[in-house]
């Protein structure tokens, strides 16, 4: 999808993630209406869940549609926006979670039949951790669940705000049409990485290793990456051969990555790619390892039907 999940505002952008078969991630959760209920029991799953996803990588909650072994099949009847409310959502999170989560966004996303769908966006807090007050106990997001913390892991994200938090954001600038009627590979598409820093600390040391689907044509060098041997990554249950490159960022040599602002990987119009024209995921990964932080990996998966490229990203603590 080319929308970011807090910008997942209609009942078309809940139907494209069921019509592309998104999976369940460490970054996204389908959960059925009647999970939000106004007894103890749905009080408790949310405050887990929501504090699961701001201890971890950040991520979204869908309430409204049913899945099957972690892939979305159909939209529920959706739930009662008079009975349960955009507000009793926000207070049950607010009132259940220990400390207050800041930036969550909840969208309210009607449906023909007069209920509504809850999409919940949780950012990665700079202030976890955050504990389920009702269980008194601490989340983390691992293998498509919310899990408890053991306690190496809570000391862990006790320091998060005194490190650096990286992430990354992808821009593709694709040609019309996508493919040429000649030829195995689209037409070249440019792919830019934007690196930023969501902390006040300053990240000074950053190790950056990229990897790109062997099946994908890079017709352009990487002129500030350094090429390494091909490597094997398993990603959605699959073993995918990728291209590896590694970069090194060190102060006082390169500009310590400061809060607001941001890095592009390649200079200029971007890197230029070609996709393959068989359908199916490819992917583009990034490790990144920064001094005092947590080690993650973000990984792009890109797919088309054709006539567009779209993409989609999830985040996992390496």
């Amino acid at each position: 999808m080319s929308k970011n999940p807090w910008e997942w505002t209609t009942v078309d952008d809940i139907q494209e993630l069921i019509d592309n078969q998104v999976k369940e991630s460490i970054s996204l959760d389908y959960k059925q209406s009647g999970a939000l209920q106004k007894n103890e029991e749905s009080k408790k799953g949310i405050s887990k869940h929501v504090s699961a996803f701001a201890n971890s990588a950040g991520g979204t909650l869908i309430y409204g549609v049913k899945e099957d072994k972690c892939y979305p099949t159909d939209i529920d009847n959706g739930s009662d926006p008079k009975v349960i409310t955009k507000e009793w959502l926000e207070d049950v999170i607010s009132g259940t979670i220990e400390r207050r989560i800041p930036n969550i966004l909840i969208n309210q996303i009607p449906l023909p039949n007069g209920n509504v769908i809850y999409v919940v966006y949780i950012p990665q807090s700079t202030l976890a951790p955050h504990m389920a007050n009702i269980e008194k106990k601490y989340f983390k997001r691992y293998n498509f669940k919310s899990e408890p913390m053991e306690e190496y892991e809570v000391r862990d994200v006790m320091n998060r705000h005194t490190s650096a938090n990286l992430k990354l954001n992808i821009k593709l600038d694709c040609q019309d049409p996508l493919f040429p009627e000649l030829g195995s590979f689209s037409n070249p598409v440019s792919v830019q990485i934007l690196m930023s820093n969501d902390s006040i600390i300053p990240a000074e040391y950053t190790s950056i290793r990229m990897f790109f689907d062997s099946r994908l044509n890079l017709p352009s060098g990487f002129s500030s990456f350094t090429e390494k041997p091909e490597t094997q990554l398993p990603l959605e249950g699959q073993t995918v051969t990728m291209k590896t490159f590694d970069r090194y960022l060190c102060a006082p040599r390169d500009v310590p990555l400061l809060k607001g602002i941001c890095f592009p990987f390649f200079g200029g119009i971007g890197q230029m790619i070609k996709v393959p024209k068989q359908t199916g995921s490819f992917y583009i990964v990034v490790n990144l390892h920064t001094a005092r932080a947590e080690p993650k990996r973000i990984v792009f998966i890109l797919s088309h039907d054709g006539k567009s490229l779209t993409v989609m990203e999830f985040t996992e603590i390496l």
